[in-house]
């Protein structure tokens, strides 16, 4: 199996530039990918034209195509019995290579399906230029409008962190150990976030948006979409971004995370309700700080995903009240 870095498709590898005048720009010496440049070389500084998006159509499905041959690639060497990963496991790189095109795959399917046909053919191109952020995965997005999004949706999940403040009883998020004991921990004086069977209605929404359900939409859209949607339905998802952020921690501080990549970065703020900045890495670092000090007396369990879930947005919230 090639090295990893050779594997990974480029937008693994890019520099994002910032979408306004007003972020900071990030440092990598990596190459951009071809796909997001204009025709001078240099780096697209805006989102493609109509035409433009509908004429890259097809090289975005070449591009998912390619990550599923990568997708088959890795598997097929995790199910060697004697590889590199026997000892160490498969790479966090490779593993989350994995997970996010399980998602994209799902995601994209019945448009390509769509795309297929000679006289419905022209649909998902139609659908991709005026929908970009709802219809697309990244495939099919430049490096400047996969930074323009996740900070669009670290916007709209910020919203909600008030309200989700609002549900939980402390003084401060900042002295994690102490908020986890308090409110989190088999010996805290009530029970009411040690398991999300027992979260109220509104706790639940609030969680569910603070977490990203449903947040590639329109604030509005999300916001309906999350309040209409069953308790059932919003306790399934908050178990399994808890059960995957809880997950990916461990593999970062087994694994280190200073040579994350720019977007890496970006995506696992993201994932942890961390703000999309110019100091995203120091926050993902002291973040991941926090959760290993926790570890340390904390039983992994139920309550405890839900305190992941929770900490970043807590301590924005309560940032936000003493600003």
């Amino acid at each position: 199996l090639p090295p990893l870095a050779v594997m990974m498709p480029a937008r693994f590898k890019s520099t994002l530039p910032p979408p306004s005048s007003s972020s900071a720009s990030l440092s990598s010496s990596a190459t951009p990918d071809k796909s997001n440049k204009k025709d001078d070389g240099t780096t697209a500084a805006a989102p493609p034209t109509l035409m433009q998006r509908m004429r890259a159509f097809p090289q975005g499905v070449k591009e998912l195509y390619r990550d599923c041959m990568l997708y088959r690639h890795i598997q097929d060497a995790a199910d060697t019995p004697i590889n590199a990963w026997t000892q160490t496991g498969v790479p966090r790189r490779a593993f989350q290579q994995q997970r996010q095109l399980r998602a994209d795959v799902s995601a994209m399917l019945p448009l390509i399906l769509l795309y297929i046909p000679p006289i419905v053919g022209f649909i998902p191109p139609l659908l991709a230029a005026f929908c970009p952020r709802q219809v697309l995965t990244r495939h099919f997005h430049n490096d400047f409008e996969i930074r323009a999004y996740a900070e669009q949706e670290s916007r709209q999940r910020m919203a909600s962190y008030e309200g989700l403040a609002q549900c939980i009883p402390m003084s401060s998020p900042h002295d994690a150990v102490r908020l986890y004991r308090t409110v989190f921990a088999a010996s805290a004086d009530h029970d009411r976030v040690r398991s999300v069977q027992a979260l109220s209605r509104d706790h639940l929404i609030h969680l569910s948006l603070s977490i990203g359900i449903h947040q590639h939409l329109p604030h509005w859209m999300s916001t309906t979409l999350n309040q209409s949607s069953p308790s059932w339905y919003l306790r399934q998802h908050i178990a399994r971004v808890g059960q995957m952020v809880t997950q990916d921690d461990a593999i970062l501080l087994q694994e280190g995370y200073d040579n994350l990549t720019d977007i890496e970065v970006m995506d696992a703020c993201l994932m942890r309700g961390l703000p999309i900045d110019a100091s995203m890495r120091e926050s993902l670092r002291d973040h991941l700080e926090t959760i290993a000090a926790v570890r340390q007396e904390a039983e992994l369990d139920e309550a405890f995903r839900l305190f992941t879930l929770h900490l970043a947005p807590l301590r924005a919230a309560w940032q936000r009240r003493t600003s």
